[in-house]
């Protein structure tokens, strides 16, 4: 699921008191700075990198060589946004566990997420990618926004839904309101355009129609 302010507004991203070094996979979306198109484009649904777009990518999959109990799952970039699956398979270490309860306290008390947690490992690929992006000739503050979203993955449907939903967002960048240039579609002829040209039947559907995923498409 793409970022939503609506949805998910900047003061409640993150679970309070949730220890986010925690073994179990994590859905993350991470959105470019002003919601910029700088990482590519879609045509005829499929993604086309830009240069960025590219080291966006390969960063992306270099992840598990920079932490040894980290795979990843499903992950697609967008023109606008990346979306991708972490798992964090048990703590690095015995000196990296925090020392007070919950990984929001150990933050406020030493203003820095835990090393191996989601915060450290996606803030460590936000810098190495608007780094590397210099040499495209990039020469913001950073690529990407501030925060990131992120949802914890609590069953092996979720699981399964949200790699669906990842897999099949180049095909519905037309209407996704992320797109700056996005069209406006009817429910029922989003319906149609998923099942005649793309042939999207069962789940998959009905993840896409779900009303939580339709605010992502510009419905009328």
């Amino acid at each position: 699921m793409s970022y939503n302010p609506r949805v998910h507004h900047r003061s409640s991203i993150r679970l309070k008191d949730y220890d986010y070094s925690t073994a179990g996979s994590y859905y993350i979306t991470l959105c470019t700075a002003d919601r910029h198109c700088i990482l590519g484009s879609v045509k005829n649904a499929e993604i086309h990198l830009s240069e960025i777009g590219k080291i966006v990518g390969q960063d992306w999959r270099a992840i598990p060589s920079h932490y040894s109990n980290v795979s990843l799952d499903a992950f697609q970039v967008m023109p606008n946004h990346l979306h991708g699956i972490i798992t964090i398979n048990d703590r690095v270490s015995r000196d990296m566990t925090p020392s007070c309860p919950t990984m929001n306290k150990c933050e406020r008390r030493f203003g820095q997420p835990i090393s191996g947690s989601v915060s450290s490992i996606i803030g460590a690929y936000k810098s190495g990618v608007t780094i590397k992006s210099r040499n495209t000739g990039f020469s913001g503050k950073s690529i990407w926004q501030s925060r990131f979203y992120d949802h914890i993955i609590r069953s092996d449907f979720d699981l399964y839904m949200i790699q669906q939903y990842i897999e099949l967002n180049p095909l519905i960048w037309e209407y996704d309101i992320d797109n700056p240039e996005a069209k406006s579609i009817s429910f029922a002829e989003f319906e149609e355009l998923l099942v005649k040209k793309f042939g999207i039947t069962g789940q998959a559907l009905y993840m896409v129609l779900d009303s939580k995923k339709m605010s992502r498409v510009r419905v009328i």
